[in-house]
């Protein structure tokens, strides 16, 4: 998602209050795993955090969680899967703030990664983001069954990258200078936003062993959650409809 859209979005979807545990939580937990996970203070590990911790409302991963807890998951077994969507979301951002993508400067008020490192260092952080998030997936810290980690990669890699946001971020580039109808604005952001908030969805369900999330519940959630209630503000921004 341009840093633009972003920011209209961030402008019209305030947090509810419940959300500051959550958030606190989560900020802990990817904050924890990227100096466990990575060269200790190295650049690299530097621009992961960078990108990542600082900023952010955390919808991705208080999904998985929040659904985990519907279905009687500890936060404990569920943190491992929400650190992962988010990890994907930030190596997105990364690449999406590229001078070859959407040439940001900014992003949730700071410079992008690219800025505040180069854009090689940038382009590593995003790429080592993704590749920590399919690891931490992998592992089995959170004691799931094989079946259950297997289901969740499937899931995150499907959701994240040529028939889920990576294939709506294509769209989106190829789209640029074009006037967007609410019909292709859906489909666009069904794949680019909407993909990955449903499989926030599916991962906290299959962080119960015994538990399956049915589809089309995701389906339905992703499409209101990635319309709404930013849509009417996008279409009527020629900021949102035209990059530049």
């Amino acid at each position: 998602m341009s840093s633009n859209t972003e920011s209209n979005i961030d402008n019209i979807v305030s947090s509810p209050p419940f959300f500051t545990n959550y958030q606190t939580k989560v900020d802990l937990a990817l904050e924890h795993t990227i100096q466990t996970l990575s060269l200790e203070d190295s650049i690299l590990s530097r621009a992961m955090a960078y990108s990542t911790v600082l900023g952010g409302k955390r919808i991705r991963p208080i999904l998985v969680l929040a659904t985990a807890e519907c279905f009687g998951v500890d936060q404990a077994i569920a943190m491992p899967a929400a650190c992962a969507v988010e990890f994907i979301h930030a190596y997105s951002l990364i690449h999406d703030d590229l001078p070859a993508m959407d040439d940001d400067d900014l992003r949730r008020g700071q410079a992008t990664c690219h800025k505040a490192f180069d854009e090689a260092t940038a382009i590593l952080a995003g790429d080592a983001l993704q590749t920590l998030a399919f690891e931490i997936l992998a592992s089995n810290e959170a004691n799931l069954a094989p079946a259950s980690r297997l289901a969740m990669i499937q899931t995150l890699a499907k959701a994240s990258g040529a028939r889920g946001m990576v294939a709506g971020q294509s769209i989106d580039l190829h789209s640029v200078g074009q006037t967007l109808t609410l019909e292709a604005l859906e489909h666009m952001h069904g794949y680019k936003t909407g993909a990955l908030i449903e499989a926030s969805v599916q991962l906290g369900g299959l962080c119960c062993n015994t538990m399956p999330v049915r589809s089309a519940l995701h389906f339905r959630f992703k499409t209101t959650f990635s319309m709404s209630p930013a849509t009417p503000q996008y279409l009527a921004s020629n900021k949102g409809l035209m990059k530049h």
